[in-house]
């Protein structure tokens, strides 16, 4: 039996807004080791659904792998599924509950949200972390 989708809280940021589109590109074909032929194909697409098409996955779980590659965390990736006008592509953590939390988790925390504003900022993006329902598809 498998499930086709579930939602949990996370916290974390929107991957697109309306000028980053570009960086986010430019994030991936740096750390992804892709052949010429599909960066060129990557570095041809407009909008986020067609870079999720040509990558054959979503574009925000690239961007997440890429990131707990670099800086040995556990970054999520998922839709928004209660976003404004559109499911967006998410980036963050899984929310945790007080009771749910220990020293070195709520440490961990705050070290990952340090890490999201880093790559906030090489990504383009202009909001702060906050909390989120996040819709992930099996």
């Amino acid at each position: 039996m498998s499930m086709e989708y579930w939602s949990e809280e996370g916290y974390g940021f929107p991957l697109f807004n309306e000028d980053n589109f570009d960086k986010v590109v430019d994030f991936i074909v740096k750390y992804e080791n892709y052949n010429e032929t599909k960066t060129t194909d990557i570095k041809e697409c407009k909008k986020d659904w067609e870079l999720n098409e040509v990558i054959g996955e979503p574009v925000s779980c690239v961007v997440a792998n890429i990131i707990n590659r670099i800086e040995e965390v556990s970054l999520l990736a998922g839709y928004d599924c209660c976003g404004e006008t559109k499911q967006e592509q998410m980036i963050g953590v899984v929310k945790f509950f007080p009771w749910q939390i220990n020293k070195n988790q709520l440490i961990n925390l705050q070290e990952t949200n340090e890490i999201l504003n880093k790559y906030a900022k090489v990504l383009g993006i202009k909001k702060e972390p906050d909390y989120f329902t996040a819709k992930y598809f099996g």
